[in-house]
């Protein structure tokens, strides 16, 4: 949806009612997504800038979608107060 506005930096989406994300933007810096309904990690392509990505407060269950190649410098990944388990669970 946003993969028009290849040139932002930062998108701050806290605090909706987003369930599901699927993004490719090649400059964005930080990606803010607090108290939303995620339920699984957000797929994210083309995202080499990538150095901020705020999931917190979502209802997150796992981290299959995943690909560090894809966001290959994220710094600060904040997945706290989601519901992660792991398969021993």
């Amino acid at each position: 949806m946003l993969d028009k506005f290849e040139n932002l930096l930062l998108i701050d989406a806290s605090d909706n009612k987003i369930t599901e994300v699927t993004q490719s933007l090649p400059n964005l810096n930080s990606f803010l997504l607090m108290n939303n309904r995620l339920k699984k990690f957000p797929v994210l392509n083309n995202m080499q800038k990538l150095i901020v990505l705020n999931l917190k407060s979502n209802n997150i269950k796992d981290l299959n979608n995943v690909n560090p190649k894809k966001i290959p410098n994220v710094q600060n990944l904040d997945l706290s107060d989601n519901k992660i388990g792991y398969e021993g669970q």
